[in-house]
């Protein structure tokens, strides 16, 4: 699958789940491709820095739709983990 059928299959999901779900808190269980197709796909940052984007394993990012416009909240957040050194 190219990086383009990627992000065309996040945007289909993106558009389909707002259109089904309006108004509603999405969560989204992924891998670090799809976590950075939607980086490219919603903020439309280029494709180039967005394949280069670090999204470690089991961390969190959240995209919030307001106001018209898709906005990053939070990027490869792991506060979550707990240190076990």
């Amino acid at each position: 699958e190219s990086a383009q059928q990627v992000r065309d299959r996040v945007s289909a999901f993106v558009r389909d789940s707002v259109a089904s779900y309006a108004g509603k808190t999405h969560l989204v269980v992924c891998h670090g491709g799809i976590v950075r197709a939607l980086l490219w796909h919603l903020l439309d940052v280029p494709y180039r820095a967005a394949r280069y984007a670090r999204s470690d394993n089991t961390s969190l990012s959240v995209f919030r739709f307001f106001r018209g416009a898709w906005h990053l909240e939070r990027w490869n957040d792991t506060g979550h983990l707990i240190d076990s050194n």
